[in-house]
């Protein structure tokens, strides 16, 4: 298959072009790259270092499957900017997906979060109320609605919602729970907690996020139209998770509380349906992906950076924008089709 990754040079995006390219599909990825080289990984994937903002019709043509994980990722990057937010979260990703359409692409997925669940007391799957707590959510709430929207006979969409994602990739993030508690242990010997650590979330590794794609495109588009999957491994509370992590390196080192930076989120999330409608189970662990960092930090392999924290680049990004607005150089861009 041809496929198209718009976003496909971030954590996720990477790893799952990786994967792609070695099942023989022929990818092209769509990516602004604030995180990686695309030298890094343009053996496996055609590059085209864009603005997906500014992706025309034509970026979408003669291609069968497009991946959208093109978002500001993470919830406190959401909080930077509301129309930020929205003019990537909401307006570049609806837009992306009615260029597909019109290019005769015939399957899109857009890549969503499990956060859009919140706070739920129950374990949450496909068909419970949503709650978003947060701008990012929220955003996701809204791009899954306005894509599925646009579903017909000839265009399948398929919403891939996301636990928090761990593990090592080619874009390496640490400021995913696992990532960063892994780090912090190895780093600083201590594992910090923001809040009480009695929220719980859901956790998923990086590589089984690629293998829940490759099992979706073996199954026919027409079959998974207007579906919504959760994409999860094993819920855990946060302070449990630091506990399984600190094993790893030396129980005796202090779990530090960070109790003026509170998190209300707190949900579980089911993977049952992807389980039963597709056959997929999570092959990678909590201990197996934690060993897996560990082990490249100490050979050097990975290292925390500036690019490692998404808020650094998103920062940056989200100042251009403001720049754009207030000097009119967007007036009819993309702020102007947030509004």
């Amino acid at each position: 298959m041809n496929i198209l990754l718009l976003g496909g040079g971030g954590y996720v995006g990477a790893v799952i072009a990786r994967r792609l390219s070695d099942a023989g599909h022929r990818i092209r990825i769509a990516d602004r790259f604030l995180f990686l080289e695309p030298a890094t990984i343009e053996r496996f994937a055609g590059i085209h270092v864009v603005d997906v903002r500014e992706l025309i019709v034509d970026d979408f043509r003669d291609v069968d499957v497009v991946l959208n994980l093109a978002a500001l990722s993470n919830d406190p990057s959401g909080e930077l900017d509301s129309r930020a937010t929205s003019a990537i979260n909401i307006a570049a990703r609806i837009r992306a997906a009615m260029l597909a359409r019109a290019a005769g692409v015939s399957r899109y997925f857009m890549f969503s979060s499990c956060s859009v669940y919140g706070a739920n007391d129950s374990i949450a799957d496909e068909t419970s109320p949503l709650n978003p707590l947060t701008a990012y959510a929220v955003a996701n709430v809204h791009a899954e609605n306005s894509t599925l929207g646009l579903i017909d006979d000839r265009f399948s969409v398929t919403v891939v919602r996301l636990a928090t994602v761990f593990g090592l990739s080619p874009a390496m993030r640490f400021d995913l729970a696992i990532n960063t508690m892994t780090l912090s242990a190895f780093t600083n010997g201590h594992v910090m907690i923001n809040g009480d650590g009695q929220q719980y979330r859901p956790f998923v590794h990086v590589e089984d996020v690629s293998l829940a794609i490759e099992t979706m495109l073996l199954v026919p588009p027409e079959a998974l139209n207007g579906s919504v999957f959760n994409i999860v491994n094993f819920n855990l509370k946060i302070h449990e998770l630091a506990e399984r992590i600190r094993a790893q390196f030396d129980n005796m080192i202090p779990l530090d509380f960070a109790t003026n930076n509170s998190d209300v989120r707190n949900y579980r999330v089911s993977g049952a349906k992807a389980e039963n409608l597709l056959g997929f189970k999570p092959q990678v662990g909590l201990d197996e992906g934690v060993a897996a960092i560990k082990s490249a930090l100490k050979a050097g392999l990975i290292r925390a950076d500036y690019a490692s924290v998404r808020l650094n680049g998103y920062r940056k990004l989200v100042e251009e924008m403001q720049y754009e607005q207030q000097t009119g150089l967007a007036a009819a861009g993309p702020w102007a089709a947030a509004s």
